[in-house]
């Protein structure tokens, strides 16, 4: 869960207001909630808040060319193989200790 702060609600009428959001944030997004909290219990309001065009800003995305395989000589295919006898080498470096 990501929580994201505004600023503080002190005008009427419309305004448009902009959350940032992190960089860390996992994507998708997904909106839960939205709620105006007052921190100080000796204030009371009335009044209503309306939503309106919720909408995301998000960079656009980008056509990557394609990458070429990279070629490793250790890694091969079955096609590549075909017809030859397998011979598998099995290496490790764990220490086992009594």
């Amino acid at each position: 869960d990501q929580l994201l702060r505004g600023p503080y609600v002190d005008w009427t009428g419309w305004k448009k207001v902009t959350f940032p959001v992190p960089q860390s944030v996992a994507y998708p997004v997904s909106v839960f909630r939205f709620y105006l909290a007052e921190t100080d219990a000796t204030k009371q309001y009335t009044g209503q808040v309306e939503l309106d065009g919720l909408t995301a800003q998000v960079p656009p995305e980008v056509d990557l060319p394609p990458s070429a395989r990279a070629h490793d000589p250790l890694i091969t295919t079955a096609r590549d193989v075909q017809g030859k006898d397998w011979r598998f080498a099995v290496m490790s470096d764990a220490q086992f200790v009594a």
